[in-house]
């Protein structure tokens, strides 16, 4: 049922005429309740000074949180992250309604996909044992992904993860986080195992230039991130860590 201006005006303290208004003008704040609360949602607020639809989310979305960190914690981040990107969610979320919701046989057919890639990509690569291992590894992981996990990555991956990054960040997992954004932004730039790459040396080039200047250090981590908390220098020290001697071998310990 869609909120009246009485509805709306007994949650803002406000009269049913300034609703209208305020409606006439097109504010925010009267499309957001709109959009997203219901008469109950609202009367209950103010009955009990919550919405348990609201809280039970908030609980729901912490535990896919702890879920998706638990998964990436035992598993090759880099080498995950670049799956993800190599995945196409949308087509992905088709062929699992066309097979039946069957998660293992579909990811399985990515995962065959990304092997025979990576392999090739760099059969050339001195580390071509330590990358089939990783890639060995990552399917482990893949077969333990959910539908849960699955919405959760299509929903991260169109903010860049930004949700994740903010989960680790509260959590004081500021290494994890750290790594995450450098892996997450050396793949979907670049070549995350090419050492010669172009985009790595520029990538570290702007990063260094950023961090020389105090005013402008947070610059490349909102520009490549969309990230936006408080706690971001955690971050910047932690990426003082991985680059300090500039080798691609300490990015990607």
């Amino acid at each position: 049922m869609s909120l009246t201006n009485n509805n709306i005006a007994s949650i803002l303290e406000m009269t049913p005429q300034g609703v209208g208004k305020w409606k006439r003008e097109n504010r925010p704040i009267i499309s957001l309740l709109d959009k997203y609360f219901t008469k109950e949602d609202l009367e209950e607020f103010l009955e009990t000074n919550k919405i348990q639809k609201m809280d039970m989310l908030q609980y729901y979305n912490k535990q896919i949180l702890v879920d998706f960190f638990d998964l990436l914690h035992n598993c090759t981040i880099n080498v995950f992250v670049d799956f993800i990107l190599f995945i196409d969610f949308e087509q992905l979320i088709n062929e699992l309604d066309k097979d039946g919701g069957s998660i293992s046989y579909t990811i399985t057919k990515y995962y065959i996909q990304y092997y025979d890639y990576t392999m090739n990509r760099y059969k050339e690569n001195n580390n071509i044992e330590d990358i089939k291992s990783a890639l060995l590894s990552l399917n482990g992981t893949l077969q333990s992904l959910t539908t849960n996990h699955i919405n959760y990555l299509e929903l991260n991956f169109k903010c860049n993860f930004k949700n994740y990054i903010d989960f680790l960040i509260k959590n004081k997992f500021y290494e994890h986080a750290t790594k995450f954004i450098l892996y997450f932004n050396l793949s979907k730039y670049g070549d995350f195992m090419d050492e010669n790459n172009l985009f790595f040396n520029v990538f570290v080039y702007f990063l260094k230039n950023d961090l020389k200047d105090k005013s402008n250090e947070f610059k490349f981590i909102e520009n490549f991130t969309n990230l936006t908390v408080d706690n971001r220098k955690e971050i910047i020290n932690n990426i003082k860590k991985i680059t300090q001697n500039s080798t691609y071998s300490n990015i990607l310990k």
